[in-house]
């Protein structure tokens, strides 16, 4: 089995839950149906589980009716060898602790790696039964991609703060340099240092432009 990337997990203080999910509750019902997270209970064998009940979001994930997906296994079902072995931690700590346990992970798809932050509360499971699960997962793949672009920009930013100053300091020396230059030109004009008088004021032009631009992008 490969091992997934998964954080330490979490120990979470949790009231107690009932075993099923209680379908009768409006609100529940609301919840358990229209939540973008994926939630459900299963039956954890070990190093595989068996869904007893998922919500929509979660059949859409798996890309199943929910009543197909019920009663079956998670590896039946196509789930990533990285997704059983964090879940079989997240499991293994969940019942040994007793208390819900949360847990940040990583999996490897077909559209690449995948993160997710799940939660397993151990529920209530009749004599002779595997141990069973109320799972709530969060996919975190869009934030942190998002973070990764952002520490991307902000290592980006600090660079051209870092040479912002230094530029600035080197376009007034060129100008300097181009000034003197045209002076000598104009005091020895048999030196013939028109080309080079023009081509200085030319890097000059370009160089504030681009430095300017650099502010605009920093500074706004």
């Amino acid at each position: 089995m490969s091992q997934p990337s998964l954080r330490a997990p979490t120990p979470v203080l949790l009231p107690p839950v009932a075993s099923e999910p209680q379908g009768d509750d409006p609100l529940f019902h609301l919840l358990f149906t229209q939540s973008p997270l994926y939630v459900g209970v299963l039956e954890w064998l070990g190093d595989d589980g068996r869904y007893l009940s998922v919500n929509p979001a979660t059949a859409l994930r798996l890309g199943r009716p929910v009543d197909e997906i019920r009663g079956a296994r998670a590896r039946d079902l196509g789930l990533p060898a990285d997704a059983c072995a964090a879940w079989a931690q997240l499991a293994g700590e969940a019942e040994r602790r007793h208390v819900a346990t949360r847990g940040e992970w990583e999996a490897r798809t077909p559209h690449g790696v995948s993160s997710f932050r799940t939660t397993v509360v151990p529920l209530p499971t009749p004599a002779g039964s595997a141990p069973r699960f109320a799972f709530l997962t969060e996919e975190l793949t869009a934030k942190r991609a998002l973070e990764r672009r952002l520490g991307t920009a902000e290592a980006l930013t600090t660079a051209l703060e870092d040479v912002e100053q230094p530029l600035a300091q080197a376009l007034d020396v060129l100008q300097v340099v181009g000034d003197e230059v045209e002076t000598l030109a104009d005091i020895h004009p048999d030196l013939e240092l028109e080309d080079a008088v023009a081509g200085l004021r030319d890097a000059t032009r370009h160089s504030r432009r681009a430095h300017q631009r650099l502010r605009e992008l920093l500074f706004g």
